[in-house]
């Protein structure tokens, strides 16, 4: 198995590095073991918010890319990385109704 994560073309981390992968609707983020964070979000869509002081780190990746992380990550910590649907949040927030 790979220790490092090609995420682009000028960046790689170590798989030993993440302690933890928080899954977004279309993005995730990765908490490193120095403390920063990293997000990871699809091209595909407005990721001008990510720009901001309160992130130390936001990659940007084509679509395909972004698939091949969570596959190596998924296959790294032996838990599914994958986005969190729409459909689930909207579950989530909608109340179950009650006989």
């Amino acid at each position: 198995m790979k220790v490092g994560l090609k995420l682009n073309e000028h960046f790689t981390v170590s798989k030993h590095n993440i302690v933890q992968v928080t899954t977004f609707e279309n993005e995730f983020q990765l908490a490193l073991t120095n403390s920063e964070f990293l997000v990871i979000s699809k091209d595909d869509k407005d990721n001008s918010y990510y720009h901001t002081h309160e992130l130390n780190g936001c990659l940007i990746v084509p679509v395909n890319e972004y698939h091949r992380i969570q596959r190596e990550l998924t296959e790294y910590f032996g838990v599914e990385i994958q986005d969190v649907s729409s459909d689930e949040t909207k579950e989530q927030e909608e109340p179950e109704p009650t006989a």
